[in-house]
């Protein structure tokens, strides 16, 4: 492998480590600590200084993974339009995580932006095909592939992965501009009559949560929609961490809503009065 990384987190190439283990640089996949091996027959490289490891990596993992920590270390990127006849721009994440396993995907990273979660997949040698592209669809996350596939993955330039990722809109491209709102179990009449009567299909509340006006229902299903507009940071992530915290939960976009299956009706309602009590005290 041609990169280590030193204490702090830094990447460094081969070409510019110190000879041997005077280099104390470690390996970006294991943390185990490697070896610069810089003599005169063989290509100069890392290895481990534990003949022990077991660590494998492929050709493009350290790429990758570098991809990752730049990422997670500025927290935000140049995207290309989220909406139709919107400008490109520069997204922020208010939180971003790395691995987090989903309903059916796991996203290289997934975090909280102003227009909910999104999702961001780095691809070199292999890409979503059809089967995860509908998966990605179906999960109703803003989802951004973003293509490492002309950097050499063994001699790339650290400073200009960065520029690429953070500034550039090269190979950026959003796989789930979509809408969940026809996949959602929202609640059905039988006929325009029904709806005169739907206060028995649904309950609702008005509540004040961090300062924001929120909307919660409860429908007769067991779903809670909470309906969030006009969120502020501190609201949006703290409903990010509630839909983390039960699976199946959806973020519905157009709707600005918060949507969460009936096995967590109590756990919920109770995380909404904690906020609105943390509101009330703060």
């Amino acid at each position: 492998m041609k990169f280590a990384l030193t204490k702090n987190g830094q990447w460094k190439h081969i070409s510019s480590a110190e000879r041997g283990l005077s280099c104390s640089l470690l390996c970006a996949v294991c943390g185990e600590a490697v070896i610069a091996k810089k003599g005169a027959e063989r290509e100069h490289h890392f290895s481990h200084a534990a003949d022990t490891s077991n660590c494998v990596t492929r050709r493009e993992t350290l790429l990758h993974l570098c991809g990752k920590s730049i990422l997670l270390e500025h927290k935000g990127l140049m995207v290309p339009p989220i909406d139709d006849g919107k400008p490109s721009r520069f997204l922020q994440f208010i939180e971003l995580e790395a691995e987090v396993r989903l309903e059916g995907f796991k996203p290289d990273l997934l975090g909280i932006t102003d227009v909910g979660q999104v999702a961001i997949e780095i691809g070199y040698s292999s890409f979503p095909d059809i089967e995860k592209r509908i998966t990605v669809s179906n999960s109703g996350i803003r989802t951004l592939e973003i293509g490492l596939d002309h950097f050499d993955p063994e001699n790339f330039d650290v400073e200009e992965l960065t520029n690429f990722l953070i500034s550039g809109l090269a190979k950026k491209t959003w796989l789930s501009l979509v809408e969940v709102n026809e996949q959602l179990p929202l609640p059905e009449f039988e006929n325009a009559d029904d709806r005169e009567d739907n206060e028995s299909k649904w309950s609702w509340k008005e509540m004040i949560l961090y300062g924001c006006r929120v909307a919660v229902r409860q429908f007769k299903s067991g779903w809670i929609y909470i309906q969030s507009h006009g969120a502020n940071s501190v609201l949006i992530s703290a409903l990010w961490k509630l839909r983390r915290s039960c699976k199946g939960s959806l973020w519905v976009p157009s709707y600005r809503s918060s949507n969460f299956p009936p096995k967590y009706r109590d756990r919920v309602w109770a995380e909404l009065h904690i906020m609105e009590q943390d509101a009330s005290e703060s």
